[in-house]
């Protein structure tokens, strides 16, 4: 692989401040429901964020994705 191929695979994805702030309840073992309530949005919403933030960290679930973003110093 080039490097210039490999810098793109191994850099972090980057996430708006509400996908930090999602991420960082889903962390305190927040349901989609009480983040929704916490930030002002719908239980959907805060769903598709968790959806949006499990792809870019290339998770397979919630838990996973926290345990991503902690292991590289996202959150």
């Amino acid at each position: 692989m080039n490097t210039q191929a490999q810098s793109r695979s191994d850099a972090q994805p980057s996430f708006c401040k509400r996908e930090l702030a999602v991420l960082r309840l889903l962390a305190k073992e927040q349901s989609s429901q009480q983040i929704g309530d916490t930030l002002s949005i719908e239980k959907r919403t805060a769903e598709v964020y968790i959806q949006l933030i499990t792809a870019k960290l290339r998770a397979v679930n919630s838990t996973h994705a926290v345990a991503v973003a902690i292991r590289n110093k996202i959150i």
